[in-house]
């Protein structure tokens, strides 16, 4: 599944997120992209991005991270956030191979 992702709705949830913490941000990003997200168990991938996306999402996540710890924050991107590269996906799109997604049962 591809999903759009535009600037203008990354610049968004970063904003809000400098209210709390870079891991809100990224956890507001898979809401926004995943279906069901409040239902999903497991993810059994990470969705994947163009390379602009990413960098651009990355400077918004060291932006917003000056007051907590970079490294902490980098490490939480690299284990739980969008994987990289695809070169062939648009720019600002995301896929989601929803096919890998557990869910909650019941």
């Amino acid at each position: 599944m591809i999903v759009k992702l535009s600037k203008e709705k990354i610049d968004k949830i970063f904003e809000s997120a400098k209210n709390t913490n870079t891991i809100e941000g990224i956890l507001e990003l898979f809401n926004t992209v995943v279906p069901n997200w409040d239902e999903v168990d497991q993810m059994n991938h990470h969705p994947q991005v163009h390379r602009k996306t990413a960098e651009y999402i990355i400077g918004k996540m060291k932006d917003i991270s000056k007051e907590e710890d970079v490294s902490k924050v980098m490490m939480a991107w690299v284990n739980y956030g969008f994987g990289c590269i695809k070169e062939n996906m648009k720019e600002w799109t995301v896929f989601v191979d929803v096919n890998k997604i557990e869910y909650k049962e019941g």
